[in-house]
């Protein structure tokens, strides 16, 4: 059966051909152990036909049961098919000459997301210069392609981690590790892989070693699949039939979170400890990781992890805001598609506000001033020359109305002294006209005495002498 090209697992038919007659010893020589995980290892492999070096992953088991073997299958054909520029590209799937069956990719020279990671927080340079946070939100957002990509094909991954996201040397994108996808929604009947609701996390915890419970960020077989660092609750709780895209959300989330803050997003000293976490939707929010003043005014770094990838050394409050987002506690809450999660991302590389935060009417217009910076710079260089010919039109409006205020003070002044000179002139007038009625000259007395009644009509003496020299005249 197949729908839309994608085929699930295939039934084993244990009547077949012996597999010793597929051998593969001419095709293959196994060169190096490059990596080994719970149910699988991968080997590098040179292909003799066509001189290539290959990475072939085979089980580790010797002995696999048939659920393990429909797994390993369905994982080369689920990845197989999964034809996209961001997921790794399997090459084949055959039985080698001694019986394993194996499946081989392609070969990828770098490194991967962790090992970014760990860098940054080992203040490496050569890695500090080469991934600031914009380059690894560039690599975040190949990742999301990959998860969108294989979503629209009816597969969730069910394991993302910064550990499965390859960066090659020559900036190639790979998610890996398709070993627990699971095909959903109506292509479900495709997979020959039944799962149930299994036990949840917290029930499997008693059933892990000590030894075992230790290694965190490994990914755990049998009922209960997944990294717990960045496992949903919902996939904790065992609840498989519940799992759908926004669990690959939650997951997306936190290598965002991680590659944000350099820690995943749930730790603890233990499986325990890290399931009472999920299961409380406990997230610490990344902004308790940015540098703070202590109290005598020295710069502090949380567990003294310098954040040197992010601008001044702070988790952009717009980027926390997007991972919190994904990893709400209630599916309803988080991005409801990895389309939606990808449109934040990009909103914040390109300057504009996320649907995640609150932004105020202050950060919008310096988000809008940092996209237009030429006419931002133009738009201030106007608005400087402006306030500076008002600045020298006031102070030169002020000089001269200073001027004005001084002229007319003085001239206040001068009728101040006017009027004292007045006062002083106009009595001695009066006595002037009183000399010269004695000496008989009652027309120079009425002249004066007329101009000092001019200066101060108010003078009483003045008026009397006036009027005895008009009697004179009768």
């Amino acid at each position: 059966m197949e729908m839309q090209g994608l085929r699930g697992g295939v039934q084993i038919d244990h009547g077949g051909p012996d597999p010793a007659d597929l051998s593969a010893a001419d095709r293959f020589v196994v060169e190096e152990a490059l990596a080994r995980g719970g149910m699988g290892m991968i080997l590098a492999a040179r292909d003799v036909n066509i001189r290539r070096v290959t990475a072939m992953k085979v089980l580790t088991s010797e002995n696999p049961t048939d659920k393990q073997l429909l797994r390993f299958i369905e994982e080369a054909q689920i990845t197989g098919q999964l034809e996209h520029p961001n997921i790794v590209p399997v090459h084949e799937l055959g039985v080698s000459d001694s019986g394993r069956i194996y499946y081989t990719m392609k070969m990828v020279e770098g490194v991967t997301l962790l090992d970014v990671i760990k860098g940054v927080r080992e203040h490496r340079h050569e890695i500090i210069d080469k991934y600031p946070i914009s380059r690894l939100l560039t690599v975040f957002a190949k990742v999301c392609d990959a998860v969108a990509f294989a979503h629209s094909r009816g597969v969730i991954h069910r394991d993302l981690k910064p550990d499965n996201v390859m960066i090659g040397d020559f900036g190639e994108v790979l998610l890996m590790d398709w070993g627990l996808a699971k095909v959903v929604g109506d292509k479900a009947m495709l997979s020959g892989i039944i799962e149930e609701d299994g036990v949840s996390l917290e029930e499997a915890v008693n059933r892990i070693p000590a030894r075992q419970s230790m290694a965190n960020q490994r990914t755990l077989e049998g009922q209960i699949l997944g990294t717990p660092n960045y496992m949903p609750p919902e996939q904790a709780a065992g609840k498989i039939s519940e799992l759908d895209k926004r669990t690959d959300i939650y997951s997306l989330g936190g290598v965002l979170y991680d590659l944000l803050c350099l820690r995943a997003p749930i730790e603890g000293a233990n499986l325990k400890e890290m399931v009472e976490k999920i299961n409380k939707g406990y997230i610490p929010n990344p902004n308790i990781y940015n540098p703070r003043r202590d109290s005598k005014g020295e710069i502090v770094y949380p567990d003294g992890i310098i954040l040197h990838h992010c601008p001044e050394n702070r988790v952009p409050e717009a980027t926390a805001a997007v991972a919190m987002k994904a990893m709400s506690f209630d599916p309803n809450d988080r991005y409801q598609t990895v389309k939606e999660l990808q449109e934040d991302i990009f909103k914040y590389q390109t300057g504009f506000a996320t649907s995640a935060e609150s932004a105020s009417p202050l950060r919008l217009l310096t988000l809008t001033l940092k996209r237009h910076k030429r006419e931002s710079i133009f738009i201030c260089i106007a608005l400087i020359i402006a306030i500076l010919m008002t600045a020298f039109f006031i102070i030169n409006l002020n000089g001269k109305n200073a001027s004005l205020i001084g002229a007319l003070e003085e001239i206040e002044k001068s009728e101040v002294e006017r009027e004292k000179l007045i006062r002083a002139i106009a009595p001695r007038m009066v006595e002037e006209a009183e000399e010269a009625i004695q000496e008989g000259k009652w027309d120079t007395a009425l002249r004066n005495v007329t101009s000092s009644l001019e200066l101060r009509p108010d003078n009483p003496r003045g008026s009397f002498v006036k009027a005895r020299c008009q009697m004179a005249f009768l």
